[in-house]
């Protein structure tokens, strides 16, 4: 509202200044739009496809206990016995059935027991650490399907394997043939943020910056730059808020979904997504708290200069009084002042 004389009745406001405040209105809901869509890149990029930052941060998270049971039996039904039937049907005819008949049984069992010692003598946490920095190496380098080789597997499952003669033997084989490549999932199975990794890294810097640009324009542009400037931080606190409610609700990788129930890679990968997730997810909150905090301590700030200014704007003069005086009827009616004898 805008007046030209303090005595006179209020104006109402140019068209022009309508303009302006609707499109600093505007543009402030897009900064925080951009804010929001921006913080979730940033921390995308600087800890969820942060190997480093992840592994880490995964000693400090517990592993379950059937991850070494479910380790066993990935190394065991996906490449030892795939890998001794593919040996045996290669074998000239007649001497592959011979031997499988002959030895068959004796060497998986040698080879199993050989897998189930190595395996129980590693902590279920290192595994579960080694294979989330495997998948997630994959997730945001790869561009193809999440897969490990025999040999992979093997060194994530327990390294101490190369030293059996047994299991390297069939490890060995099952990497010249091909036969037996673990498929956790294809690309085009798995959630936006993994395919599209390079895309959420360059929006982590543009967003950031468009709000922070979008923001000041919404400043420049308004004729009312503190009701603006509180919409903009009543929306950077609500950013914070949501961010926060949105992890206390819950959520995950996708990874661990696409893994079929009934594999026994299924178990593993689980454990290794719960880890990358935990792991992501603290330093999400960090990151929401201090968003919060911002949009919290701005927001106050706004109020106490909006509510000070307007203790200290001068009210409104009665048609035959000083600026400031109050109004009051006279006897007929008509506006006068509060001085005696009137």
């Amino acid at each position: 509202m805008t007046t030209d004389d303090p005595g006179s009745p209020a104006t109402p406001e140019p068209p022009r200044d309508r303009r302006r405040d609707v499109g600093g209105l505007v543009l402030a809901v897009v900064a925080v739009v951009l804010l929001l869509v921006g913080s979730l890149a940033w921390w995308a990029r600087t800890t969820l496809y942060d190997t480093d930052v992840v592994t880490a941060k995964a000693s400090e998270v517990a592993a379950a206990d059937d991850v070494q049971a479910a380790a066993t039996a990935l190394l065991v039904e996906r490449i030892v016995e795939p890998a001794l039937a593919k040996g045996y049907d290669a074998a000239p005819a007649g001497i592959g059935g011979l031997l499988q008949g002959l030895a068959g049984s004796q060497i998986e069992d040698l080879a199993t027991s050989a897998v189930e010692q190595a395996v129980s003598s590693q902590q279920a946490h290192d595994i579960t650490v080694r294979l989330a920095n495997a998948i997630q190496h994959q997730l945001v380098d790869g561009d193809g399907p999440v897969a490990f080789t025999p040999s992979e597997v093997a060194v994530i499952v327990a390294p101490t394997l190369a030293d059996n003669r047994v299991v390297s033997s069939i490890v060995s084989f099952a990497d010249s043939t091909g036969c037996c490549q673990v498929v956790l999932a294809e690309r085009d199975q798995l959630p936006f943020v993994w395919q599209h990794v390079e895309l959420i890294r360059t929006a982590a810097i543009v967003l950031p910056l468009a709000a922070l640009a979008a923001g000041a324009i919404a400043l420049l542009v308004s004729s009312r730059r503190r009701r603006t400037a509180l919409v903009l931080s009543i929306g950077v606190l609500l950013v914070g808020v949501g961010t926060l409610v949105a992890v206390a609700i819950g959520g995950s990788l996708g990874i661990d979904a696409v893994a079929d129930p009934t594999d026994p890679t299924h178990d593993l990968v689980r454990q290794a997504a719960s880890t990358i997730y935990v792991v992501s997810k603290r330093e999400l909150v960090d990151q929401a708290w201090a968003i919060t905090a911002l949009g919290a301590v701005a927001s106050v700030v706004l109020l106490g200069w909006i509510a000070l200014g307007a203790m200290r704007r001068p009210v409104p003069a009665s048609s035959d009084g000083p600026v400031g005086q109050r109004r009051l009827a006279r006897p007929d009616g008509t506006p006068g002042s509060d001085r005696p004898g009137w």
